[in-house]
């Protein structure tokens, strides 16, 4: 093997040069002390080196030479693998050791040889196999370059097959439609030559029942003419016999009418003139007044005494009390033989809508607008927000246009309130999606859309009565189609002291206008947040 062989060499060569320097250099060998008793153990005590009394094994060296340790000590200077002898003093341990590092590096050498000559094999062996593998590829690509060829070959002359098919198919279809083509045709014929047939047979049958009608009609004409010459006749001799009997009785009623019609022209007579004599009102009387004084609905409807109970124009004088908006005449009526009375409902002010400008539209529970323009007095009506864009007229009803959404659902809202119209403090109805509703109590009742709109209110009202009182103000009950509802708590919130220094100063007093806009209605979402919410549990 040529690793055993090199070491083999490197190690003969090595012990032939450490006897040479032997022989060269005899100082280098240790100098005995014979002055003094010399033991094998090292301490020089006859007494104490024996088998009993040893206590190191170690031999005892002698001070070495200057020289000798000068060359022992450049020796040591240098690297053990550097080294092509054995420096001069060592130990047979030590050359031992410096042998063995130099056979390990010649074998480290060696190793670093073998993997070089390996990366080299393996460095052809790969480009063998790469030249292999282009080879390869260049014969599949050849193969698969002559298998598309072929493919192409019989793609064309399947295509080439498919167009003779095709033209084939071609020519039989177009034999098959000249075929049924010439049968059409002659179905058709056929058909029309039956159906000729059967117009002819239709028409002469047609004919025959004409003249069977036309026989029949005649027969019955003659039969209405000999009924009507037979009546003419009888009616002819009715009439005969009535004058008879009339030229005995014409002159008796005649005489009868007469009487009384003069009787009946007397008593219309009398009557008409007791009634201008005597029927002239006296006094009219107003009723279902309360805050309006009579005086004032009299002077309105135009009426006044001294005239003749007939000749008023009652018509125009109702129309003239309905034209106060807070008025509503029911009617007029005469009481004979000298008195009128007049019927009024007053109307009272429920509701004020905030318009465009700022400024509120008055109208009652019906709808019905009392006043427009309105900025003070307001004071107890329900405010509406969300119908800046819908204009309105004194003595017409806010609802007057059923194509508008919103006017239409805040009546529907306003007769669903009822006698809890007092609970609320304002109804926002800007968003038909979103109608609110803010209570006196601090609750927020969230209908939803327009739809079902009064029973919405109605279950938002039966959920306040059962809602906690104690954590009334700040909830949102929102009111979900399908009778479900869910209602949002606020969040409890630790008390916070107040700043004795903080203190309002009494002479202080809070600007008017700096009061909260009531058109800054309070959002549900904001009002929701941080809330615990209870879903739907009144089972609605």
């Amino acid at each position: 093997m040529p690793d055993q062989n090199s070491r083999s060499n490197t190690g003969e060569r090595m012990r032939r040069a450490r006897e040479q320097r032997l022989k060269e250099s005899p100082e280098t060998k240790p100098a005995l002390n014979l002055s003094r008793p010399y033991s094998l153990y090292g301490s020089g005590s006859p007494a104490k080196d024996g088998p009993a009394g040893r206590e190191s094994p170690q031999p005892v060296r002698e001070a070495e030479p200057p020289r000798t340790a000068h060359r022992r000590t450049q020796a040591a200077k240098r690297a053990p693998d550097e080294l092509d002898v054995f420096p001069l003093g060592r130990t047979a341990d030590a050359e031992e050791e410096a042998l063995i590092r130099i056979v390990k590096r010649d074998e480290r050498k060696l190793e670093k040889l073998k993997k070089a000559e390996d990366r080299e094999q393996n460095r052809r062996r790969s480009a063998v196999e790469r030249e292999k593998a282009k080879a390869r590829r260049e014969a599949e690509k050849a193969e698969k370059a002559e298998l598309k060829d072929r493919e192409r070959a019989e793609r064309a002359e399947e295509l080439e097959n498919r167009e003779a098919a095709k033209d084939e198919a071609e020519l039989e279809r177009a034999a098959v439609r000249e075929s049924r083509e010439t049968l059409r045709l002659e179905k058709k014929q056929q058909a029309a030559q039956a159906a000729e047939e059967k117009r002819a047979e239709k028409e002469a049958g047609r004919l025959e029942r004409a003249a069977a009608k036309e026989a029949e009609r005649e027969e019955r004409a003659a039969q209405r003419e000999a009924a009507k010459e037979r009546a003419a006749k009888l009616r002819e001799k009715k009439r005969e016999e009535r004058r008879a009997w009339l030229a005995d009785e014409t002159v008796k009623k005649r005489i009868r009418l007469l009487s009384w019609a003069g009787g009946l022209i007397l008593l219309l007579g009398g009557a008409v003139l007791f009634l201008m004599l005597y029927a002239n009102v006296k006094s009219i009387t107003v009723v279902g007044c309360e805050k309006y004084p009579a005086e004032q609905v009299i002077n309105l409807s135009g009426l006044y005494t001294g005239r003749n109970l007939f000749l008023y124009d009652l018509g125009e004088a109702k129309r003239a009390v309905s034209s106060d908006p807070y008025l509503d005449c029911i009617g007029i009526r005469r009481i004979f033989p000298d008195r009128l009375e007049i019927a009024v409902k007053e109307r009272s002010e429920f509701m004020a809508i905030r318009s465009s400008s700022g400024r509120y539209t008055v109208a009652d529970r019906d709808g019905f607008v009392l006043a427009v323009g309105r900025s003070d007095g307001l004071d107890g009506l329900l405010p509406v927000y969300g119908l800046d864009s819908v204009g309105f007229t004194t003595g017409t009803r806010v609802d007057a246009d059923r194509s508008a959404l919103r006017p239409y659902t805040l009546m529907e809202i306003v007769g669903a309130l009822g006698e809890r119209s007092g609970e609320i403090k304002y109804l926002d109805i800007a968003n038909s999606a979103s109608i609110k509703l803010v209570t006196v109590s601090g609750v927020t009742l969230m209908l939803g859309d327009a739809a079902d709109a009064p029973e919405k209110t109605a279950r938002a009202f039966a959920i306040l009565d059962s809602m906690d009182k104690a954590r009334l103000d700040g909830a949102v009950v929102y009111v979900l189609s399908g009778g479900r509802a869910e209602i949002a708590y606020p969040t409890e919130k630790p008390a916070e002291t107040q700043d004795p220094d903080a203190t309002q100063d009494p002479d202080e007093t809070q600007d008017p206008d700096e009061t909260q806009d009531p058109d800054e209605t309070q959002d549900p979402d904001a009002a929701g947040d941080g809330g615990d919410a209870d879903t739907g549990g009144d089972g609605e």
